[in-house]
């Protein structure tokens, strides 16, 4: 596994979590999750507040990047066999993913995953999903591109 997000590049380490390093390739942190855990089956990136979002087999597992933080969050049983697919959205409070049944919705102030039908998708306001890459944010909905940004990177 090899992400970029923001300024770091993100690697596995080892299957126990992840090695964040900087522009030049220097370490600058590992983030420990669990080293009987950490096999994951799909990620999801929010380029916009660097954290990461793993699918495991029983649990979903936040990371924040800046604070080194991780939350495991168990997924229910008929959610922990099922394909987790596309991202729909990474918001700050939320985040949806499309799955081969459903969508799952993950509330990030109290971690509560929520099963929603296919329809109701479309009664969210727009999606917040940005994708940063050299200075240029994209919004994307329902895979069309909405709008291009150019902001300006702290460096």
């Amino acid at each position: 596994m090899l992400e970029r997000i923001g300024p770091y590049y993100i690697i596995n380490d080892n299957h126990q979590g992840i090695i964040v390093l900087d522009s030049l390739w220097n370490e600058v942190k590992r983030i420990k999750v669990d080293e009987n855990l950490f096999y994951p089956e799909a990620r999801y990136i929010d380029y916009v507040n660097n954290r990461m979002l793993f699918k495991l087999e029983a649990f979903l597992c936040l990371v924040d990047i800046e604070s080194s933080g991780v939350k495991l969050i168990e997924l229910p049983d008929d959610l922990q066999d099922i394909y987790f697919s596309n991202l729909h959205c990474f918001c700050k409070d939320h985040i949806m993913i499309d799955t081969s049944k459903n969508v799952v919705s993950l509330d990030l102030i109290d971690f509560k995953i929520t099963v929603l039908e296919l329809a109701s998708v479309d009664e969210y306001p727009f999606n917040e999903y940005q994708n940063r890459y050299n200075g240029i944010v994209m919004y994307f909905r329902k895979n069309k591109l909405m709008m291009n940004c150019k902001i300006k990177l702290n460096k």
